[in-house]
């Protein structure tokens, strides 16, 4: 049983690793993608004002 349980658990432990760096990894560039959003926008806005 344990020699059974062992490899499961390793793999399912370095799925779950993978699917949060994964996660962690999407979230940084939704947060650059909103960053350079914002960024154009103020400049259109700048450009509006000038």
């Amino acid at each position: 049983m344990i020699v059974l349980s062992g490899p499961s658990v390793l793999n399912t432990d370095v799925m779950l690793s993978m699917m949060m760096m994964m996660m962690v990894m999407m979230m940084v560039m939704m947060m650059m993608m909103m960053m350079m959003m914002m960024m154009m926008m103020m400049m259109m806005m700048m450009m509006m004002m000038i």
